[in-house]
């Protein structure tokens, strides 16, 4: 079975040579829209990776996704803020991505474990968040284009990676704009939901999302039914509340500062031109306390470490996180 990973992305890997004999599976992390995802220790090391595995399909346009996730995922490798590949295998059925496995799950499971996060603990993540986005934006001029708190993983160190490019797009040409619909609607812009060009801006709008339930608890166009336990909105609930209603914010009061208000305004303005690129929201004054050098680096891994604590404290994220050794579906024999 060939490795696809070329030999400048393994020389910048550090101690890992990964083999796939190697590689013992030991659970599965979790299974989504692209794929399954297990837990496997490396023998040599001792290392847990995540394994992701994606069935090859015959249609075109999914080997041309699967693609532009290794392109991504080999070229963020000097990117703290993305979740690094460390090797992919190819079979006739299926790709294998070998993945730093991030210990302490996702902000999904954070915000289930909390009902809702602080002001201090979301100006971390969003600090290294946007790291992330720039680099992806301006280095690379990918859009991620699936932003939401289940692809914001955490690790027991302190640190938030942007995972999950099975819908990235590479831009051809060096076009920012893609016609195609892809990703999770709730956390899309108004002009990506309407089924109109978009751009990097809609990364943007889905961070400002992002930010806005975790601090309230809630989904920021969640009617009152859905928020007392009711179904969903559905998609045509949602395409008329996101393209009709004013933009979202924070409710009046509780606590949130000025700064924190007004940056997530440049994130979810409804005209994609008016808003704040990744770049801009980075030098935002509501970020300043963790400097233009190092964004969330020690003060802000500090903060993270605080907020996967008291999740742990409470069971629910401990069960949310998969934690190594305790996977939440054991390998059958």
């Amino acid at each position: 079975m060939p490795c696809l990973t070329p030999r400048a992305c393994r020389a910048r890997q550090g101690p890992f040579d990964v083999a796939q004999r190697d590689l013992r599976i030991t659970g599965v992390i979790g299974r989504g829209a692209s794929g399954v995802v297990h837990a496997a220790t490396h023998a040599p090391s001792g290392t847990t990776f995540a394994l992701k595995v994606i069935p090859l399909d015959v249609r075109e346009a999914v080997r041309k996704r699967i693609i532009a996730e290794l392109r991504c995922l080999h070229a963020a490798l000097s990117c703290p803020a993305i979740v690094p590949l460390h090797a992919a295998f190819l079979s006739e059925g299926s790709v294998t991505i070998v993945l730093e496995y991030m210990d302490r799950g996702s902000l999904a499971d954070m915000l289930a474990a909390r009902t809702r996060l602080q002001e201090r603990h979301l100006r971390a993540v969003a600090a290294r968040v946007l790291v992330g986005l720039a680099y992806l934006h301006g280095a690379l001029n990918i859009i991620h284009r699936d932003l939401k708190p289940s692809n914001l993983l955490l690790n027991s160190r302190g640190e938030v990676k942007i995972s999950d490019f099975g819908v990235s797009g590479q831009l051809a040409h060096g076009r920012a704009e893609c016609n195609s619909w892809v990703g999770t609607a709730r956390y899309m812009a108004p002009e990506r939901i309407a089924g109109r060009p978009y751009s990097f801006s809609s990364d943007c709008w889905a961070l400002g999302i992002t930010l806005l339930e975790c601090a309230t608890g809630r989904f920021p166009y969640a009617p009152a039914a859905e928020c007392e336990g009711g179904p969903p909105m559905d998609f045509w609930e949602l395409l008329a509340a996101v393209t009709e209603q004013p933009a979202p914010c924070l409710p009046p009061g509780g606590g949130f500062s000025a700064t924190f208000r007004d940056f997530l305004g440049g994130c979810v303005h409804k005209t994609a031109d008016a808003r704040l690129s990744a770049a801009e929201l980075r030098a935002h004054a509501w970020l300043t306390p963790f400097g233009e050098d190092d964004p969330a680096g020690e003060a802000g891994e500090r903060l993270i470490s605080d907020l996967v604590r008291d999740a742990w404290a409470t069971g629910v994220g401990a069960r949310a996180a998969r934690v190594p050794g305790t996977p939440l579906e054991p390998v059958e024999e």
